[in-house]
């Protein structure tokens, strides 16, 4: 009898413990607590992103200016204008909250915007969009829209949260299933090859696949970043976003590029002093003049990746002589200033990269030419940029160094030789036995 009663009381104790895992286990696949796990991942990975963008200094943020249209039946709680800062509070006042960034510029053709900020925008908005979450909204997931492999946006989006952000295949479904995900697809304009998209290419089938998608009785939210220019055209097809707002990147003035320089590298005397040329080239002081060059100079550092790279390129490097400024306002006037930075900037974020980095021990040399020839093949894999470099696919991974190339050749060849004698040992061995 005493056996049956002890029993009879372990039979419930494991029924109450059984219910109460279960118990744990739903309560760990409800929606809000997945979300929230989703998004500090996301803020982590955003908040890399966001500081490489920005030349690894998170001070190094041009504050843009933008302008906001509403097209179709959308809300909003927040002014139509204001600061790349505020653009998150924007984002969270819409409704539904779908969202177009394009740059500045709506003629020169499709590439007549770039640089003009709005990767760096997906960047911020990601960034304070997971780090300031509150309860019950989604979280943003970035995903590139040269990835689109060309199905519906909710499948998409479930296969990224399972691939990318190691969701379980149940958890991702539970996300899109309580729209608690928000796409940010940045650079739609880059699925076409075309400089003119038609309302058949993939741009245009994109954002068709971000109008389908659904929100909680509404289109779902979403952010997407397009250059201004093939934005327009797709517009005038009839094949631009629906129930959106669209999102107008400013330029950056002549003042707030002095503001810039001045907060991130020329706050010392005589950083102040080497810098002093160019700063009163973009906004002279009251009743001074400003050299010939100086238009052209507040024209190209007008878009914040150029004058990102600026303040890269003439940062004070660790232990040696620092660079002269001035040569930003000669190549301004020669035209050549994108070229000039672009050449110099990844010698110069060695030379000024933290002591001890693994960026620090970088040849700056053998750097630029590894990223020469990447680049190349990356623009056309049948090119031969160079007669000493074979561009074969192959043939590119020596890129990564030839020491650690070396080593993993060495037991590549070791595995293969292990391969190669102990398996036919083996087999030998066996039907030996068998004999």
């Amino acid at each position: 009898m005493l056996s049956f009663g002890a029993g009879l009381v372990s039979m419930f104790v494991g029924a109450a413990s059984f219910w109460a895992a279960l118990a744990a286990l739903r309560g760990q696949r409800d929606p809000e607590s997945v979300a929230r796990r989703l998004a500090l991942h996301v803020a982590v990975e955003a908040e890399r992103r966001y500081t490489a963008l920005l030349g690894g200094d998170l001070g190094g943020l041009v504050d843009l200016d933008w302008t906001a249209r509403l097209s179709g039946r959308i809300s909003s709680a927040e002014p139509l204008s204001g600061r790349l800062t505020g653009l998150a509070a924007f984002q969270r006042g819409l409704f539904p909250g779908r969202v177009v960034v394009t740059g500045h510029t709506l003629t020169g053709g499709r590439s007549a915007d770039a640089g003009t900020g709005k990767t760096l925008t997906a960047a911020t908005l990601l960034l304070a969009l997971s780090r300031n979450r509150s309860p019950g909204h989604p979280v943003p997931v970035p995903l590139s829209a040269a990835d689109w492999p060309g199905t519906p946006l909710h499948e998409w989006i479930r296969d990224q949260l399972v691939r990318v952000w190691a969701l379980p295949p149940a958890e991702a479904e539970l996300l899109m299933q309580a729209h608690m995900v928000l796409p940010v697809i940045d650079g739609i304009d880059e699925t076409d090859s075309d400089e003119v998209p038609d309302p058949h290419s993939r741009s245009a089938l994109l954002v068709g696949a971000v109008n389908d998608f659904q929100g909680a009785g509404t289109r779902g939210a979403a952010v997407v970043t397009c250059r201004a220019g093939a934005y327009s055209v797709l517009d005038r097809a009839g094949a631009a976003a629906r129930t959106v707002a669209v999102v107008q990147l400013r330029p950056v003035t002549p003042s707030m590029a002095r503001e810039y320089l001045e907060n991130r590298v020329a706050d010392t005397t005589p950083d102040l002093a080497r810098w002093r040329p160019v700063l009163d080239a973009l906004h002279p002081p009251t009743g001074s003049g400003a050299p010939p060059q100086a238009l052209q100079l507040r024209g190209a550092l007008s878009t914040p990746w150029l004058l990102t790279l600026a303040a890269t390129v003439y940062r004070r490097p660790r232990g040696n002589v620092a660079p002269d400024p001035r040569q930003l306002l000669l190549h301004a006037g020669a035209g050549s200033l994108r070229e000039h930075l672009l050449n110099r900037y990844p010698a110069a974020l060695v030379a000024t990269a933290p002591a001890g980095s693994r960026a620090a021990r970088l040849d700056p040399v053998a750097t630029w030419r590894r990223l020469h020839v990447l680049a190349a093949y990356l623009n056309d894999p049948s090119a031969n940029p160079d007669d000493d470099i074979n561009m074969s696919g192959w043939q590119l991974w020596p890129i990564g160094g030839y020491a650690r190339v070396r080593r993993i050749e060495l037991a590549l060849v070791a595995v293969l030789t292990a391969i190669i004698v102990i398996v036919p040992t083996v087999l030998l061995g066996s039907d030996a036995g068998s004999c």
